[in-house]
């Protein structure tokens, strides 16, 4: 794993651009942008108590309507290092669908990957699967059905390197149909559940993109709605909504572990 050009600017600010892909239902638990600032508050606060942040104080997020407003940050200020990092958020539609603000989306992460390495990329849950569509992989939907609730997946050995080498897995929130079925070219896998979903996380060869199947930005309260709407809505049957329920406010889940990780990831404090 080597890494890129770390952002030049202050150490003690980490600034990110989230491309925000929908506006998550239920929305009484705050959108995209609220859910991934208290995410990154929880960790940055988790990092802080560990005495492991480098003088890291503050992280700045800038929103980017990718959908109805096609924003995005603009080249000179990638090229500048303006942002430390890029976050691309979930979203309800599927990466492969002929939408496009999709195709828009893919051809920017390709720009990005291209011009602008020194620039790292996050992606979580749509966000994993559009990042594999832009470079080379696909995207699909599970014949294995659903993956829903707590869910612990398993880690490579550069899983745990990444995410921490005491660890062999990590539990997390996931809701996916569609799924990555195979490794893209010019990464590595991190975390599975094989036979389910072979490809939970991803690293990049040359270190500038990371990205998780699952949502740790999802708080239990949330999910807890979101399978009431799925399930009313005929979208999963009473027994996934049963399964799921039962670890719903588990006090294991690795969500803000996940963070400090994106945070670490993001700063360029992964080593070879």
């Amino acid at each position: 794993m080597s890494a890129t050009t770390p952002a030049r600017g202050s150490p003690r600010v980490l600034r990110l651009a989230l491309l925000v892909c929908d506006t998550p239902n239920p929305p009484t638990h705050g959108d995209f942008p609220y859910l991934f600032r208290r995410l990154f508050r929880l960790a940055l606060n988790a990092l802080s108590a560990d005495d492991d942040n480098d003088m890291l104080t503050e992280i700045d997020i800038t929103d980017f309507d990718v959908v109805h407003r096609q924003e995005y940050p603009s080249n000179d200020d990638l090229a500048a290092l303006k942002f430390d990092g890029i976050v691309i958020t979930g979203a309800a539609c599927s990466a492969y669908q002929d939408l496009p603000w999709i195709k828009t989306l893919i051809s920017f992460i390709q720009g990005v990957c291209e011009r602008h390495q020194g620039v790292r990329i996050v992606g979580v849950c749509f966000g994993h699967q559009v990042v594999s569509m832009a470079c080379g992989g696909s995207c699909v939907k599970n014949d294995n059905g659903w993956e829903f609730g707590l869910t612990e997946t398993r880690l490579t050995d550069l899983g745990r390197k990444v995410f921490g080498a005491n660890r062999t897995s990590l539990k997390l929130q996931v809701v996916h149909q569609d799924h990555v079925p195979t490794v893209p070219p010019n990464f590595d896998l991190l975390a599975t559940t094989s036979p389910h979903t072979l490809v939970h996380s991803l690293l990049s060869r040359n270190g500038q993109i990371l990205t998780v199947q699952g949502h740790p930005e999802f708080p239990a309260a949330f999910f807890n709605s979101l399978v009431e709407i799925r399930f009313e809505r005929g979208l999963i049957t009473k027994e996934l909504k049963e399964e799921s329920s039962k670890t719903l406010w588990a006090d294991d889940v690795d969500d803000v572990w996940i963070g400090k990780s994106f945070i670490k990831f993001l700063r360029g404090q992964f080593a070879e």
